[in-house]
């Protein structure tokens, strides 16, 4: 997938997962090893973007799983939230409600590779 395929194709993928859980277990299902990949990749780009240079004013003094956990919120929010928040980082310490909290498509896409493709997803991750 190019870059802005991948940011068009994931966040169909994030309202997916908010509306309609057994239609994005299927969806999933349909993809190959590399796609599966490259949507988990995209999410993981779009979390690390929330920890930037921008951000890191408003994050200070958190732990790494707070923060995780805050990016995590904010992209399962959604696009608009998501853009919203990129514009205006101020925002990122904004308390964000989800609708199932505890689950994340992140988390969703972790355990279906495993258990579809017999290994940890990170291990077709490339190594930094």
């Amino acid at each position: 997938m190019e870059p802005v395929d991948r940011w068009d194709a994931f966040w169909p993928f994030v309202r997916l997962f908010k509306e309609d859980r057994a239609a994005f277990d299927a969806k999933l299902n349909a993809m190959d090893q590399q796609e599966v990949v490259d949507l988990y990749q995209t999410y993981e780009e779009m979390i690390a973007d929330l920890k930037g240079d921008d951000f890191l004013p408003y994050l200070e003094g958190l732990s790494e799983d707070a923060i995780d956990d805050i990016a995590y919120r904010i992209v399962e929010k959604g696009e608009e939230h998501y853009l919203r928040v990129m514009d205006e980082p101020e925002l990122v310490r904004e308390p964000v409600e989800v609708s199932n909290p505890g689950s994340d498509a992140r988390g969703a896409i972790l355990k279906l590779y495993e258990k579809r493709f017999g290994e940890p997803l990170w291990k077709r991750l490339p190594r930094a």
